[in-house]
């Protein structure tokens, strides 16, 4: 979580059950954001194409 975040890995307990508890409290947000959003294929070229 801190990772996701942008913040040092955590070095105490206390640090590690905010982080938990912030994950927890987004999940259900991230499991709607996976559900609803359009997602579509990376546009790739491979070098068989360009040939």
């Amino acid at each position: 979580m801190a990772e996701a975040l942008g913040l040092p890995s955590p070095s105490t307990k206390a640090q590690v059950a905010e982080f938990d508890r912030l994950y927890w409290e987004m999940w259900p947000a991230l499991q709607a954001l996976v559900e609803h959003v359009p997602l579509r294929p990376a546009a790739t070229t491979s070098a068989a194409s360009t040939r």
